[in-house]
């Protein structure tokens, strides 16, 4: 089954704002199995983005932004499309026992 999920987190801020560094969490893990086949990652303001992975393995986006820039948003902007396997639950047990009629 594909799935394409879009996520928008829109920060209004009362007065401009500084913004420290933001560690943005919005990307399927790895070992899920669910297969990306597309992912964008748009944030505003002018920003600088590194991919870190925690010390699960999970890929992290930080972002920093201009020392000193008051922003009056900050705009995160997340589109995937993933392909996702379905996955037959496990049995509950060992197959009941056949059985066998005698004559």
């Amino acid at each position: 089954m594909r799935v394409v999920v879009q996520h928008r987190s829109r920060y209004h801020y009362p007065r401009p704002a500084l913004l420290g560094p933001q560690l943005i969490r919005l990307r399927p893990a790895d070992h899920t199995r669910a297969r990306i086949e597309s992912y964008q990652l748009l944030v505003e303001p002018e920003h600088r983005l590194h991919w870190l992975r925690d010390p699960h393995g999970n890929r992290v986006a930080r972002v920093t932004f201009k020392a000193g820039q008051a922003v009056s948003e900050l705009d995160v902007l997340v589109e995937l499309a993933v392909e996702i396997n379905a996955i037959n639950p496990p049995s509950s047990g060992p197959a009941p026992p056949e059985c066998h009629e005698t004559a």
